[in-house]
């Protein structure tokens, strides 16, 4: 529950008798947080005029008797005071509450976007009225002081969302060159890029204030918002190696590890550290031979996957509630699109089945896509295709989707119906998906309509193939895969026609090794080599020493009960396979990039 709105109506809530009416006319507040403030008593929600004297006349008014508590919540445009409701309404009520913005208009769209950046606004705004003053404070930013400033904006840039409220009242604000550039540009880090690309060189202008933001840096590198160059200059700092191209993988893999990410407590402190687990896979599975360091890396990996499971245990069932933007879980992602879509634009999704954080990097360094954000979202739980690539285009949870759970064919109707909900046309609407052997060129390019969605089967094909060599079999065949400018045909078409593209996936991926395999496929109602469900739960805690039994939060009760595998152990027999369906991290946060050509 967020301070700000306790501070508004909370203290009022909790004292209040009788009926109270709470006015929400710009839907700042969630349903789900009025309502728990509203403790012991019985809460109502009216979207509009008619809801509202339907529910007054046929519920509140026989609950008033026998309730000592009602609160009526009131989401309709038009009713922004106590003036604008019905006579009797008005007068009937104890009291009238009205839910205000908590941050000035230029800060409202950053302030919509929810999350940690969010509650700083906030926080800020109750110490200035200033935007550019609320923002400065929010970033703990020092106005005039470069590496202060360039601090601010990585941090901005590297939160995962646009925020072009917040980088045009920047823009007006900030004081050094650099971190100005970035404002200017609207949160595009050409200007980091270049700077970057410089100081490895040897140029000097901008180094003190970059070397004060090796994290953040790092953080960008890690997430593929930044690319590296050559490294030339000597006398840098030894962390520069992350950014840099001229360095071997054991180089790069130990600056790494020496550089991980605080430990993650929050979504985006896993998704922060996702990524640069990816990177550090990456940079394994490139090496011809495994580097020394491979072997202090996967140990690294095996402290957090324990610490993963955990934080998903406790946290995951409300992560995927969160209403916060960027989107925090795959089945949020049609809906975060929609609301661009309402605003004008156009939309194009690109799944690319099986993409997990160590395939993005390869695929960031073999072409010249343009990348304008990057954060990590939560796959649906089992981590298989038919439950979390289904959620993407049905924009719900698997739950909501039970009875097509077991096939991925009604995924072309499922983004058809949310799109309709959403007020488009069929003719507005698109679904591709290529299948195995089937190669995207410009001739097969008709991009049309306003939310086009196109999957690409590729990599997950690479996954089930890698068998021999495991890891490094994937990322040689996706970087061949790459180089073939298939996504870049694609992207190119997309940036020329006007569309807003994003780039995820369904699941991420393990290289796992064989382990022992339960003998009672009889009792399955589906088997994978990361995930076992079976039909009932006595059946499942008969196979518990084989894995994790839980239901996970999202995933319907009735269809079965799921047996995640430990660790990195398969239920499989070959010595090597990368694959998923389990809950590491690898498997479970996923990339969501903005991209141009």
């Amino acid at each position: 529950m967020s301070r700000w709105l306790r501070t508004q109506v909370g203290d009022r809530l909790r004292r209040s008798h009788g009926v109270t009416v709470v006015l929400d006319p710009h839907r700042i507040a969630g349903t789900a947080d009025v309502k728990s403030l509203a403790e012991d008593a019985s809460f109502y929600s009216a979207d509009g005029w008619a809801e509202l004297r339907l529910l007054w006349d046929h519920t509140i008014r026989r609950s008033c008797g026998s309730a000592d508590r009602v609160v009526v919540l009131v989401r309709d445009p038009q009713t922004t005071s106590g003036r604008d409701l019905p006579y009797d309404i008005e007068r009937d009520a104890s009291s009238v509450l009205a839910i205000n913005w908590p941050v000035p208009p230029d800060l409202r769209e950053a302030f919509r976007g929810g999350g940690p950046f969010a509650d700083s606004l906030v926080a800020a705004a109750e110490r200035s009225t200033n935007p550019a003053l609320i923002v400065a404070d929010a970033l703990r930013m020092r106005l005039g002081d470069e590496g202060s400033e360039l601090q601010g904006v990585l941090r901005l840039a590297g939160a995962g969302r646009s925020h072009s409220d917040v980088w045009a009242v920047l823009s007006h604000a900030l004081r050094t060159p650099l971190a100005a550039a970035v404002a200017h540009d609207g949160g595009d880090l050409r200007a980091i890029q270049d700077a970057w690309s410089a100081w490895l060189a040897g140029n000097v202008g901008h180094a003190a204030a970059l070397s004060e933001n090796a994290a953040q840096l790092i953080s960008l590198h890690s997430a593929g918002q930044l690319v590296p160059a050559p490294l030339r200059a000597t006398g840098l700092p030894a962390w520069v190696r992350v950014g840099a191209t001229n360095v071997s993988a054991d180089e790069l893999v130990l600056e790494l590890l020496a550089n991980e990410p605080n430990p993650p407590e929050t979504l985006p402190d896993w998704c922060e550290t996702a990524a640069w687990w990816g990177r550090v896979r990456a940079t394994i599975a490139s090496a011809p031979v495994a580097p020394t360091s491979a072997t202090e890396a996967w140990q690294r990996w095996d402290a957090l996957d324990e610490q993963f499971a955990t934080w998903l245990r406790t946290s995951y069932g409300s992560a995927l509630l969160s209403s916060a933007e960027p989107p925090t879980a795959l089945h949020r992602i049609p809906s975060y699109l929609a609301r661009q879509v309402q605003e004008g634009g156009k939309v194009l999704l690109i799944v690319l089945d099986g993409l997990g954080f160590a395939q993005w990097h390869r695929i960031r360094t073999e072409t010249s896509l343009t990348v304008k954000q990057v954060t990590g979202c939560l796959a649906m739980l089992p981590t298989i295709t038919v439950v979390s690539r289904q959620a993407i285009f049905a924009g719900t949870l698997p739950q909501e989707f039970a009875d097509t759970i077991g096939t991925t064919r009604t995924e072309p109707a499922h983004w058809l119906a949310f799109w309709h909900a959403e007020g488009l046309s069929e003719h507005e609407i698109r679904y591709e998906h290529l299948h195995k052997n089937q190669a995207l060129t410009t001739k097969d390019l008709q991009l049309c309509g306003r939310a086009v969605a196109v999957v690409i089967n590729a990599i997950d094909d690479i996954l089930h193939g890698a068998e021999t060599l495991g890891d490094r079999q994937v990322d040689r065949s996706v970087q061949l895969w790459a180089q073939t400018d298939e996504l870049e045909y694609l992207v190119a078409a997309g940036t020329a026609a006007g569309y807003s593209i994003w780039i995820t996936s369904d699941h991420g991926n393990l290289p796992t090794m064989k382990g022992q395999i339960p003998r009672e496929s009889r009792a399955l109602a589906s088997n994978g080599e990361r995930v076992r469900i079976y039909a009932n739960e006595v059946l499942r805690d008969a196979a518990r020493e084989h894995g994790i039994a839980w239901d996970p939060p999202g995933f319907p009760s009735h269809v079965g009960k799921p047996l995640f595998a430990r660790g990195r152990v398969g239920y499989h027999t070959t010595q090597s396979q990368v694959t998923h369906g389990g809950l590491s991290i690898d498997e479970v946060i996923v990339p969501l990039v903005q991209v141009t050509a």
